[in-house]
């Protein structure tokens, strides 16, 4: 049982004060009680001498018997109503000599003092009692004649009662007594008191000391602080205290630390902030060590590109010019020497992590006791060879120690922090890029024209559209070889973009095939730059190996919005289709639509869509499948889910020739749901249960009640919804971001996943994996046909495999066309392939699977 010193006290104090006040009256009781018994054994010896007196001089005049018996009558008498009674006892020679007389038999204490002639005392009950034995004198002898001097005659008892004399003695003290328990409480209470508070002052201040310890700097003050405590045992326990602190010091480890290696740690997580800005992230990363170690600056160097060094320098608050120069100098002191000596020294760079904080001046830059570096002979990730922390002045070496311990880790996510942000850059341009010519690549181009017809109808500016293509360019190709024809391909992106003005958009389109957007200009103007190229391309020559010089010429198909189309698609149809009538009008021509050709443009525009309006309301929509394969267990686990429109006349209709028109026609949801109800339907007849992939549009699935209607579709063929796996778009699935996040958490409700498509090919794509919870990532196809040629492409796959195996995410191959291609696929790790080489598209249902798919399984 616990029990506080405060109780202790009290109780000690009280029980001690009840046993002290019992010891005093107990001992002066006792002192009382044996003076009243000396007392009475001296009265009692006074009257046994008294009565022997009065007897001798009674029996000097001769006396009779009867003045003996009236005597002793007398003596009773006498002593009637006191505390003292008297007994005389005749002795043998007496009664022999005189006769017996009636008296009570001799005890024990009488027959004692008769035998030896001495006085007994003895207190038997409360009475003291005193036996004087009378022996015979010389004078005596004259009437005892039968005695001889020193014969016992007799003896004389006297009994003095004490016990009303103590009764009455203890009820004095008693009420003596009373009044000193209250004085002792009060005394008791002002000395517990005193003793209390001295106590709780000194157990307060100690508490206060302990409690003020949060972090291990504290102890410092606690080791050091000498506070007198009121009592010297408390003393001796601070001193204690305060030597454990500082073997405590040594070995402890501040939680404020250890919290901020978790974060360091947690810098490797890639995340869209590190993607963004890198520097932005270092910064956070140091205001996060001056809340360990007050610090001035972080200070990097990596080998740049040309092998010089780039010096990093980011500070905690602004630095003055003088404060910059001396950091500069100071680095370049520290650790240039230990690399090339000819590599060049680039200018520092210097970054604010809290341009809030107020400015740092030179004198509080140049103090460089405690910058702490950690230097390297080799680059390791993202080109960094050094690492260091500029700290503040401390009294605490063990917070450098700390810092210093921790620089290893920090040069690896610093250096990962870089790498990944410039990775992830190379990742956007190679994704965006055409890996030839450096221009920008079909999709993006497609991004880029549907953005530029949205914002000129919205400001109700025109806009040219020019489709280039070279006019001999196959003939150079197939007689000179790749690497001629690659090289000429260069050098006409170079002359189209010599051609064209800083705002407008060069792509190239595929093969030889380029293409140009021209914001706000007008016909004329577009129809002078398509002659400018004519020109430039005319005058453009490469001298091959062999000396031959090789030329060519181009043919331009323009189409003006909203001159001749007020849709992108429509539009780059036109543009397509003028460009195939100046090839045909003998090349190196330009043709611009005339209104013949505008009426035929929408003539057939009308016809194509009335087509696929008859096509969607008679359910002539058939699901085509592909399978997907595992590479690690060679057995297709899923297959995906494509769309064909049958003719009237029985043709089929691809869908990149009907998903444009449908879409814009806002039918595309109603082609989704059947082909996904057929798809199901078909698959579950041919015993299929791995997964199933369905190519939906983003814009359909953001209609109302689409994922109701998917959701009841799915429930009434009995399918698991964990089976169905919804490919998103990168490029089209964030235009309405609210709308579409709300879709999102609808469509996971019900446990369908999502796969996130041609992954790579857009500007966003590390923001999508943010935002969507993907289940599987599709790789762009593009970066999977060109790996095994292409060094670029082979690396961003990795990245991408790698990202998605840190994400927790599946990894598909779309485009694996050949079994080179799909060996290194496996070998890569990717989780799922998908290709010509795995399978090729077919009608789905039992009719068509004709064992196609052998090998399938859950």
């Amino acid at each position: 049982m616990t029990r506080t010193i405060r109780g202790l006290l009290w109780g000690t104090a009280t029980l001690l004060a009840a046993a002290l006040f019992m010891f005093v009256f107990a001992t002066t009781h006792f002192v009382q009680e044996r003076s009243i018994r000396k007392d009475a054994f001296a009265d009692a010896e006074v009257l046994a001498r008294v009565t022997f007196n009065s007897m001798f001089q009674l029996m000097s005049t001769g006396w009779t018997r009867a003045q003996l018996e009236g005597y002793i009558a007398g003596l009773d008498t006498a002593v009637a109503g006191s505390p003292a009674r008297i007994t005389i006892f005749r002795g043998e020679r007496v009664s022999a000599l005189f006769g017996a007389i009636e008296q009570d038999p001799a005890d024990p204490t009488v027959r004692q003092a008769l035998a030896s002639g001495t006085p007994v005392e003895s207190f038997q009950g409360n009475s003291a009692r005193f036996v004087f034995p009378l022996a015979a004198e010389e004078r005596c002898l004259v009437c005892h004649r039968n005695a001889a001097v020193g014969t016992i005659l007799g003896a004389i008892d006297v009994s003095q009662s004490v016990e009303a004399v103590i009764s009455e003695n203890r009820e004095r003290m008693l009420l003596a007594y009373l009044p000193t328990i209250p004085v002792s409480f009060l005394a008791i209470l002002l000395v517990v008191g005193h003793i209390t508070r001295r106590l709780d002052g000194a157990i307060s201040a100690l508490r206060q000391e302990i409690n003020a310890v949060n972090r291990v700097s504290d102890l410092r003050r606690l080791a050091t602080a000498d506070n007198p405590l009121s009592f010297a045992e408390f003393n001796r326990i601070g001193h204690g205290i305060r030597r454990m602190t500082e073997r405590l010091r040594e070995v402890a480890v501040d939680r404020e630390l250890l919290e901020f290696e978790i974060r360091l740690l947690e810098r490797f997580v890639i995340t869209a902030e590190i993607v963004r800005d890198w520097r932005e992230q270092v910064g956070h990363l140091l205001v996060e060590i001056d809340a360990v170690l007050p610090s001035r600056a972080l200070v990097a160097g990596f080998i740049a590109d040309d092998g010089g060094y780039e010096t990093e320098v980011f500070w905690r608050r602004d630095a003055d010019a003088g404060a910059r120069e001396a950091m500069a100098s100071q680095l370049r002191a520290a650790f240039g020497p230990m690399h090339a000596q000819n590599a060049p020294w680039l200018p520092v760079r210097h970054t604010i992590a809290d341009p809030a904080h107020p400015l740092c001046e030179s004198g509080d830059g140049a103090d460089f006791r405690h910058l702490r570096l950690l230097t390297l002979t080799a680059p390791r990730v993202g080109g960094i060879v050094a690492i260091g922390i500029h700290a503040c002045p401390t009294d605490e070496p063990w917070r450098l120690q700390a810092v210093e311990a921790v620089l290893s880790t920090l040069l690896n996510v610093v250096g990962s922090i870089k790498a990944i942000n410039r990775y992830a850059g190379e990742l956007e341009y190679h994704a965006t890029r055409d890996p030839l010519t450096g221009l920008y690549n079909q999709r993006v181009f497609w991004d880029l024209l549907g953005a530029q017809v949205a914002r000129s109808r919205r400001r109700g500016h025109p806009a040219g559209l020019l489709l280039i293509d070279l006019d001999n360019f196959k003939s150079i190709n197939d007689g000179y070889g790749h690497a001629i024809g690659d090289t000429f391909l260069k050098t006409i992106a170079a002359a189209l973009k010599q051609a064209l003005r800083a705002e407008d958009v060069l792509a190239r389109y595929g093969g030889d095939e380029f293409v140009a957007l021209l914001p706000d200009t007008p016909a004329q103007e577009t129809v002078q730059v398509a002659r400018r190229i004519l020109d430039g391309i005319g005058g453009t020559r490469i001298t091959t190996e062999d000396g031959s010089t090789l030329a060519s010429t181009v043919s331009i198909g323009i189409a003006m919005f909203p001159d001749h189309a007020d849709d992108a698609h429509d539009l780059f149809l036109l543009a397509d289709s003028m460009m195939y009538r100046a090839k045909s009008g003998g090349r190196n021509q330009i043709a611009v639509p005339s209104p013949d050709d505008l009426a035929e443009q929408f003539r057939s525009a009308g016809e194509h869509t009335l087509r696929i309006l008859r096509a969607v309301e008679q359910q002539r929509i058939e699901p085509f499948i592909q399978p997907i394969l595992d590479t690690r267990t060679n057995r297709v686990v899923a297959v995906e889910v494509l769309c064909r429109l049958r003719s009237e006349s029985g043709q089929l209709i691809g869908a990149h020739d009907f998903v444009p028109t449908a879409e814009r026609l806002g039918i595309m949801h109603r082609i989704d749901l059947v082909v996904l109800r057929k798809a199901i339907e078909a698959l579950t007849a041919e015993g299929f249960d791995g997964l199933i992939f369905v190519n939906t549009s983003p814009r359909s699935l953001v209609m109302d009640k689409v994922v109701e209607q998917m959701t009841a579709i799915v429930a009434r063929t009995g399918t698991d919804p964990a089976r169905v796996v919804f490919e998103i778009t990168e490029r089209e699935a964030l235009h309405d971001a609210d709308r579409f996040d709300a879709f999102i958490a609808e469509l996971r409700a019900p446990g369908f996943k999502l796969a996130l498509d041609d992954f790579g090919s857009g500007f966003s794509s590390f923001q999508y994996l943010k935002r969507i919870p993907v289940d599987f990532l599709k790789i762009e196809g593009e970066f999977i046909a060109n790996m095994m040629t292409s060094p670029t492409d082979h690396s961003l796959v990795c990245s991408m495999v790698s990202l998605a195996r840190e994400l927790g995410i599946r990894c598909i191959a779309e485009h694996v066309e050949t079994g080179p291609i799909f060996e290194q696929v496996a070998s890569m790790g990717i989780d799922l392939a998908q290709g010509y080489h795995i399978g090729r598209p077919r009608p789905a249902g039992p009719e068509a699977a004709n064992g196609a798919l052998p090998a399938l399984a859950a």
